[in-house]
């Protein structure tokens, strides 16, 4: 197994530029890098978009597979994790961006009403990055549609969605008119919910998604990466109930 290795960041200053559900604002001017941040403060906005929150929050970038798959999002400090799927097996090229995010409810519950919400879905910042790499571009660029049946979900055990979530799915794919489709993949698990009130806290007041990394997505409309390519790990013979 590889080592354990993570990185601590504050979240200070997050971009604007939010466009889609429950965003507001214009995105930057073509061949701009404005509104853009780094990969590796990617779930810091996330959390931002998808959640509806400007509560600072602390980031937790995991190198290791396992090490992603046991950790939680986590409130007192808040912080979200985040992991890497690349594109290439020397680790260079990013592809997928799987984050796990603390939900509205718990926030407010915790931090008083109107820190967050409301919550909005994973391809709500799919949008953002399919509108900044729009936006950036010089040229006509394919279509580009987004997949809204992105819940996961377990019937038989509600609360051990996690393995579900992690197994490996196509992130993207091509249709009948060969326009580029992106797939997100999520669930979330308020705090407050009946349903669960008898798991661990760390289990509840959760959003989990699996996003498109923008490098990819501008990778996939110059040609240069084609569709189709599959990403997750499967955890479900693992009895583990961190997992």
């Amino acid at each position: 197994m590889p080592l354990h290795r993570t990185r601590t960041r504050i979240a200070t200053t997050l971009a604007a530029a939010l466009l889609g559900a429950g965003c507001a604002g214009s995105p930057p001017p073509a061949g701009s890098n404005a509104g853009m941040l780094a990969v590796e403060e990617f779930c810091l906005e996330a959390q931002r978009v998808v959640v509806g929150t400007d509560h600072p929050f602390l980031i937790q970038l995991h190198e290791d597979t396992e090490a992603f798959v046991r950790s939680k999002a986590e409130i007192d400090p808040p912080r979200v994790h985040q992991y890497i799927w690349y594109e290439d097996a020397a680790g260079t090229r990013p592809a997928m961006i799987s984050c796990k995010l603390k939900s509205a409810d718990h926030l407010n519950l915790v931090f008083g009403e109107g820190t967050a919400g409301p919550s909005g879905s994973c391809q709500d910042m799919n949008q953002l990055t399919v509108a900044r790499a729009l936006a950036a571009r010089r040229g006509s660029a394919p279509a580009i549609l987004l997949d809204r049946a992105e819940t996961v979900s377990n019937s038989e055990q509600p609360g051990m969605t996690g393995p579900e979530w992690l197994l490996p799915y196509a992130l993207t794919s091509r249709d009948g008119s060969g326009a580029l489709v992106i797939h997100a993949k999520g669930f979330s698990v308020e705090f407050l919910d009946p349903r669960f009130l008898d798991a661990p806290p760390p289990f509840r007041g959760v959003q989990y998604c699996h996003f498109i990394a923008p490098a990819y997505l501008a990778r996939l409309l110059d040609g240069e990466a084609r569709p189709g390519q599959v990403f997750g790990v499967d955890v479900t013979d693992r009895p583990d109930p961190a997992r």
